[in-house]
Parts: C-alpha cells; sequence; structure tokens
C-alpha cells in the first residue's frame, strides 16, 4: 500500500512541478523555448502517467 502511496505521489509532485514551469511560461517569468516546452510537456505527461499508475496500484491493493 506504502509502494502506491509512493507512486501516486510522485507522479503528482512531476506533474504539479511541470506545470508550475509552464505557467510561469505564460506569465513570463521563464524564458519560453521551444526545447523548455517540450521538456515541460514531456514530464507533465509522464508525472500523469505515475500517477495514474499509482492510483490502480491503489486499486488492486484494496
Amino acid at each position: 500500500m506504502w509502494r502506491a502511496a509512493a507512486w501516486l505521489l510522485a507522479g503528482t509532485l512531476i506533474a504539479l512541478a511541470s506545470l508550475a514551469a509552464l505557467l510561469a511560461m505564460v506569465a513570463g517569468a521563464l524564458e519560453v523555448g521551444l526545447l523548455r516546452s517540450l521538456l515541460a510537456y514531456a514530464a507533465l505527461f509522464v508525472g500523469v502517467f505515475i500517477a495514474l499508475g499509482g492510483i490502480l496500484r491503489f486499486l488492486r491493493a484494496g
């Protein structure tokens, strides 16, 4: 059960960090570049799927 919580927490933190970077780019606080925005979107995508994996582990464990 704690592994599922760790997966969910890790995925959520990755997704929130990349979302914060994307919002900083939109607000103009962070320089916008193609590679930087692609990496932020990729990290958001990966973070969401890691969090989904944690949710699925919760469902299987419970």
